[in-house]
């Protein structure tokens, strides 16, 4: 790799509220602590109004960006994975979430980094199949120097037009030699913590019957819900998202971090 891979972290503290144990008397009990990763061409802001509604529940909420790094056109996965292993060592023991590219992320990384549950949001799955792979069109996904208005619209429909005015502004420029390299990889083992996978109807990104059948052999919590790839984070339904997740968490018997 030509240069060492780049990658920061957004945090958020709540002002109320412990981080493991009870909130005060006549409020809800307080999410853990959560380590979250962005998909391809996205970052950290992606995260923001979960970042807003988990603190708002008591909980530290952390967005990793590795943006910066995967703009590198010579970026390889072993090397970003080590880059996020280091930054975030000292982040053990959170509920680690991940959205599309970020789900294979996060992944990759429970058992390194202990992770209590592992949520994933339309993750990408790797095909294990080297002749799968599609043939490299240049060294970069230029979404962010070709990113539109009129191609956020497609990719999130039921977004308003200020919304679409401010998103597109936002998308960066992601390496497709690492994109190449994780569609060869094999399924991820089988995590040790709770895994919950949710699922877009309308996602066009995804084999939704490859994440059923994951899900399956994961004995992972999979549920359907609305909306496009990228709904879950950026679209009408985040909230929704947000709830489902919040609602899987308070099932589960978590220790204290």
């Amino acid at each position: 790799m030509g240069r060492a891979a780049s990658v920061s972290t957004r945090e958020g503290t709540a002002s109320r509220g412990a981080e493991s144990g009870r909130c005060p008397a006549g409020t809800h009990d307080a999410l853990p602590t959560a380590l979250a990763f962005h998909g391809a061409g996205g970052g950290a802001w992606e995260w923001a109004q979960w970042a807003r509604a988990w603190q708002a529940r008591g909980g530290r909420f952390r967005a990793a960006d590795f943006s910066r790094a995967a703009a590198q056109p010579d970026i390889e996965w072993c090397h970003l994975l080590a880059s996020l292993r280091q930054v975030h060592a000292g982040h053990s023991a959170s509920v680690l979430l991940g959205a599309s590219f970020g789900g294979l992320v996060a992944c990759a990384l429970a058992a390194d980094l202990g992770a209590r549950a592992l949520v994933l949001l339309n993750p990408l799955l790797p095909s294990g199949d080297h002749s799968a792979a599609p043939p490299q069109r240049g060294p970069m996904r230029a979404w962010g120097l070709r990113a539109s208005a009129a191609g956020t619209r497609r990719a999130i429909p039921e977004l308003s037009d200020a919304e679409v005015a401010i998103g597109f502004r936002r998308w960066s420029d992601f390496s497709a030699q690492m994109i190449q390299q994780v569609q060869m990889l094999p399924m991820p083992a089988r995590p040790a913590c709770p895994v919950l996978i949710l699922s877009s109807r309308e996602d066009a990104e995804i084999d939704r019957a490859a994440l059923s059948a994951l899900a399956a052999a994961w004995s992972a919590s999979l549920v359907e819900l609305p909306g496009s790839h990228v709904s879950p984070l950026l679209g009408h339904a985040w909230s929704a998202a947000f709830n489902i997740v919040e609602a899987w968490l308070a099932t589960l018997d978590l220790p204290s971090a």
